[in-house]
């Protein structure tokens, strides 16, 4: 595994201001995917596994909208989660692909795609979508300039 020295964050020795503490790194498998580990403290880790109840109550809930309602910002929303937080990064891409073809011109919707691109290792079509993105609103806002920082660094 070869680090990527870029991907290393150290909240043990500084905790956010939120108290969290972990250190995270990024990693490239024997496979040549990138593979972020998390080293947390048991505090840390009880709190993230309450996270991650809580995700999946939210993603059951817009999944019940979605299964009456056609809708591209819940579609957005749902994706995205599914892709932050790796817990389905293809099933994410196709809530944004049921949501890009209702809103096709929608940035915020070509940014959740190239994210979920991105964490796919498809680097040339996140930074195809992420150009279009940073090509129509810039760089100002902070989201849409730490996903482009991320993928232009991406090496398929």
């Amino acid at each position: 595994y070869h680090p990527n020295p870029d991907r290393l964050r150290d909240w043990i020795s500084t905790p956010k201001a939120n108290g969290y503490e972990s250190l995270h790194t990024t990693v490239m498998s024997s496979k040549g995917k990138w593979v972020e580990v998390q080293i947390r403290t048991e505090r840390m880790d009880e709190i993230a596994e309450n996270k991650k109840d809580v995700l999946s109550s939210v993603i059951k809930k817009f999944q019940k909208v979605l299964s009456i309602l056609d809708n591209h910002i819940y579609q957005n929303y749902l994706g995205y989660i599914l892709i932050e937080y790796n817990i389905n990064v293809k099933e994410g891409i196709n809530y944004i692909n049921l949501a890009l073809s209702q809103a096709p011109n929608n940035i915020a919707y070509l940014d959740s795609l190239a994210w979920g691109e991105y964490k796919l290792g498809n680097c040339k079509i996140a930074k195809k979508h992420m150009k279009t993105v940073i090509d129509v609103v810039g760089l100002y806002d902070k989201e849409i300039k730490s996903h482009w920082t991320k993928i232009k660094g991406c090496k398929e």
